[in-house]
């Protein structure tokens, strides 16, 4: 299974789906279209996991009907990404767990490697900064050991996003080079990301250009978080160099796309840079209703990053006012 896909083959699975009344077949088809939709439409990825197992259960438990059992891994998988994103952060443990505990090589060869690739996701969900490189470095392996190429680079990709996200690196991340194989925009994406992110305090103009051209790909093989993170950060850059029409632009079209995915972490990321940039743009009131809101809503989390900026950010206006 193709570890992203793009609108066309998620059309041609919807068209499966909709066609199949019942079925190994159907089955399959909707195990794919929830992995495929986990971020794309992850409230729908979860709804199309809750609709098959019932069905893998029964086939694992007579017996019969590999094929559907051996969707078992790879629906947890779906449905830990899913969870995570929303930050259900608990339901994404158990559904990991439960994937591993059904990981079947022969139908998902796949799966052990993706596996890690999705504790990632929920690694970054929980602020856990040690375990997501790990884990990305422990996916990495598993995609060499199979020799995949395709998700090897995206691996390796996803382990350079994450050294420039942790600060100015002595070497810069490894340039795009796309071949037009399947996992180019996705590798591609990531690595523009990458750029980006290492450009950002020396050359805040070009790190745009490539947030830019990071989340056109992004988008087309529904890697969302890293779309609507590429929109952020883009935003940031521009905000920083004095265009606060553009970056409130930015801001919009990151929040908008943000509070489609339902997703709260993502929502509140946006809301704090949108209240940063009222500050500088002189709405004092609305910037600290706006922070006070994003503090109140992650009052019932554990103190994290995202608090802390939110509280720098409210620090700021207060100060300004």
């Amino acid at each position: 299974m193709n570890l992203h896909a793009s609108q066309s083959e998620i059309d041609a699975l919807e068209d499966v789906v909709r066609r199949a009344a019942s079925g190994e077949g159907v089955v399959a088809a909707k195990v794919a279209l929830a992995w495929h939709l986990r971020q794309r439409d992850s409230a729908r990825a979860l709804q199309l996991v809750q609709d098959v197992m019932p069905a893998v259960r029964v086939a694992r438990s007579t017996a019969l009907g590999d094929a559907v059992a051996s969707c078992h891994a790879r629906a947890a998988l779906a449905a830990s990404e899913a969870s995570a994103l929303f930050g259900e952060v608990v339901e994404a443990e158990r559904c990991l767990v439960d994937a591993r505990a059904h990981l079947n090589p022969g139908w998902d060869p796949q799966a052990e490697g993706d596996a890690w690739l999705v504790e990632a996701v929920l690694a970054r969900a929980r602020g856990q900064a040690e375990r997501t490189p790990a884990a990305l470095a422990q996916a990495a392996r598993c995609f060499a050991r199979a020799r995949d190429k395709e998700r090897l680079e995206v691996a390796q990709a996803w382990i350079a996003f994450e050294r420039a996200a942790s600060g100015p690196q002595r070497d810069d991340p490894p340039g795009t080079s796309p071949q037009g194989d399947e996992g180019a925009d996705a590798r591609d994406a990531i690595l523009a990301a990458a750029r980006g992110l290492e450009l950002t305090s020396r050359n805040p103009a070009a790190a745009t250009r490539a947030f830019a051209a990071a989340g056109e790909l992004a988008h087309a093989r529904g890697l969302v978080w890293l779309e609507v993170s590429c929109q952020l950060e883009s935003g940031a850059a521009i905000h920083e160099l004095g265009d606060y029409d553009r970056a409130a632009r930015c801001f919009d079209a990151a929040a908008l796309r943000a509070r489609a995915t339902g997703w709260p972490t993502l929502i509140v990321t946006c809301d704090t840079h949108f209240g940063a940039l009222l500050c500088d743009l002189g709405a004092y009131d609305e910037s600290q209703r706006t922070l006070e809101a994003v503090i109140e809503s992650l009052s019932a989390r554990p103190r994290g990053a995202l608090l802390a900026n939110a509280h720098s950010a409210l620090a700021r206006t207060l100060l300004a006012t």
